[in-house]
């Protein structure tokens, strides 16, 4: 919300004119605590710097507060970010709320100071979808024509939705059939007032399509990637929504990756953009996170496997987009491989063309000019935003100087001491015999002590810390001792930790992962691997700027300040909970929100 000071009565008394801008002001920093989007901000930071309450020091005393339940009859699996809004005016007074939907097409506000659902009844944004069985899997789920591992067993909000909140309107992207089946189904984008859950428009159907043949096609398209609202806030200016989206089917010739764009004032669709419209593929996921825009408008994504030709098909690259009275155009990318350039298998048939640069989607660090972002290799690239290139990697020539504009690339999940492969932009071997891929995004954070921060938990590995220069340098600074799926005895247990940071400014700061671990949970005796299994997550929070002594391998060491359980040893008291893949905890306001498969939100606070 935004106000404008101007509007205080120049005539008015000196103390009524204080008390109006005092409130103003404080209106202002309550909307400053509010997470409505994912990595709560368009650069896509994963860094929350208005966190007061919470610090290092007092962490440690963290607690369940309470749980934000669903509904019984609601689908237990949240897979989209919940979103906060604090002291949000209501019928009955304020309320500090949050934003929960679920994969049955659902939507509740609950009171996250006392866990009540603030609407007469959630609301349903229609039918979801029920796949098709089609087998099952090695632990005796069953796999369907959408979920090859059986994880999920409806399909409707997947994606965080994003909160306008200078007209308190929900936007959010359902997935629905009038008869629940996937032949019938349709991608809708929703428009729902925050204070009474009712419609502000009726549902848009998403449409798109691209010369020569490209078709937006909603029963093989997976809409994952979390939607982006630009410019977040301010209420005099135009905003554009744009809905990132993949498929369901990597391999499927006839489908396609977009980028659709939404004109909010209208509410009306404006462009469809195909990743490959003259091949196949190149969706865009991000494993939930989003596309990223500065404050210029310019648009930044990272695409999946799929066709490539240099010019209208773009898979497996860097993109930057602008929107143009409507139109959405590339102007600039760059393409560090092509999958049909790699090796086919391991010797563990590991299959290294399909390393998917899309897993993860891109940040733009605070305070500097530059594009990060690393997918399944691990490796991270680093860019002018400014300059791409439009170019492909010159796979014969590893050295930087021959791969101009990259600033920069290296093996950001891992850190072996002794290890290095040239190039690093065709990663095609794992230095330990575990893959260290990246699900999700890294986080930038700009500390009063290191400068630029990157934080990064790739599976199989440490959370660890990097400091980033504005020319593009990158130091590793420290990792955790503890690592994702620690006990797994499978080399590709997915999909690392979902990570988020808290602080106050450039102080304080404190990095959170939700982690897979190993065990016997809810009845699973399983392998750490979220991406093929039901798993027990653990919850941890770590000092991101001060670090305690030397690990095993003499790299400095994180440290622990608090976890909801000892994995493989709980404690009276521990907080034990379903592991939710993609989903990082939201930090706000001194309380963490922890989304679970369990049908709950954990609200942990002093």
């Amino acid at each position: 919300m935004q106000f404008d000071k101007r509007a205080v009565h120049r005539g008015a008394p000196l103390f009524l004119l204080a008390g109006a801008l005092f409130f103003i002001s404080s209106i202002e920093g309550l909307w400053a605590q509010a997470v409505l989007t994912r990595s709560y901000n368009d650069i896509r930071s994963g860094a929350n710097t208005q966190e007061k309450t919470l610090t290092p020091a007092n962490v440690g005393s963290l607690k369940v507060l309470r749980e934000l339940v669903l509904d019984a009859d609601d689908d237990v699996r949240i897979e989209a970010q919940p979103l906060y809004v604090p002291q949000l005016p209501m019928a009955d007074g304020p309320h500090d709320v949050a934003i929960v939907c679920t994969m049955a097409n659902n939507v509740y506000a609950f009171d996250v100071n006392t866990g009540a659902k603030l609407w007469p009844s959630r609301t349903n944004l229609g039918k979801p979808i029920k796949p098709i069985v089609k087998g099952q899997t090695a632990n005796g789920q069953a796999a369907t024509d959408i979920d090859l591992w059986g994880i999920n067993h409806l399909w409707g909000i997947l994606s965080t939705p994003v909160i306008d909140i200078d007209t308190k309107t929900l936007f959010v992207v359902s997935w629905s059939s009038t008869d629940g089946t996937r032949q019938n189904a349709v991608h809708k984008l929703n428009a729902l007032n925050i204070v009474t859950g009712q419609p502000v428009h009726p549902p848009l159907v998403i449409k798109g399509q691209a010369a020569p043949a490209a078709k937006f096609n909603s029963p093989d398209q997976k809409q994952r990637a979390a939607l982006l609202l630009a410019p977040l806030t301010g209420a005099q200016a135009k905003k554009t929504l744009y809905m990132g989206c993949g498929m369901t089917s990597e391999s499927s010739t006839t489908d396609h990756g977009w980028l659709m764009a939404f004109d909010v004032g209208t509410f009306t669709q404006t462009s469809a953009w195909c990743t490959t419209p003259k091949s196949h593929g190149g969706g865009i996921w991000g494993a939930g996170a989003g596309p990223a825009a500065d404050d210029a408008g310019n648009i930044y994504l990272m695409t999946a496997n799929g066709g490539w030709n240099g010019s209208t098909d773009l898979a497996e690259s860097f993109v930057r987009l602008q929107n143009n009275a409507g139109k959405l155009k590339a102007v600039d990318w760059f393409t560090p491989f092509l999958d049909g350039n790699r090796p086919k298998a391991a010797a563990n048939g590991y299959d290294f063309q399909d390393q998917d640069l899309g897993s993860a989607a891109p940040v733009l660090p605070d305070g500097t000019d530059l594009l990060v972002g690393a997918g399944k290799d691990g490796v991270l690239y680093i860019f002018n935003r400014g300059s791409l290139g439009k170019k492909l990697v010159d796979q014969a020539k590893p050295a930087l100087a021959d791969n101009k504009p990259l600033l920069n690339a290296v093996f950001f999940t891992y850190f072996p001491l002794s290890f290095a492969v040239p190039p690093l932009v065709s990663l095609n071997s794992f230095p330990d015999g575990f893959t260290h891929h990246l699900h999700g995004s890294p986080l930038a954070w700009a500390s009063a002590t290191h400068g630029t921060m990157l934080f990064v938990w790739g599976e199989n590995a440490s959370l660890r810390a990097w400091t980033l220069t504005p020319a593009g340098q990158i130091t590793f600074l420290a990792e955790s001792q503890e690592t994702a799926s620690a006990f797994s005895t499978v080399y590709d247990s997915m999909p690392g930790g979902m990570i988020t940071l808290s602080a106050n400014g450039g102080q304080d700061g404190i990095v959170w992962g939700s982690v897979p671990v190993k065990g016997n949970w809810q009845g699973h005796d399983n392998n750490g691997n979220a991406n093929q299994e039901i798993v027990e997550g653990v919850l941890r929070a770590y000092d991101a700027s001060t670090f305690a002594g030397t690990d095993s391998r003499g790299n400095p060491q994180m440290k622990l300040l608090w976890q909801s359980t000892t994995p493989g040893n709980p404690r009276p008291g521990d907080t034990r909970y379903t592991y939710d893949k993609f989903c990082p905890p939201v930090v706000a306001d001194g309380r963490v929100l922890l989304p679970t498969y369990d049908g709950k939100v954990i609200v942990y606070g002093l």
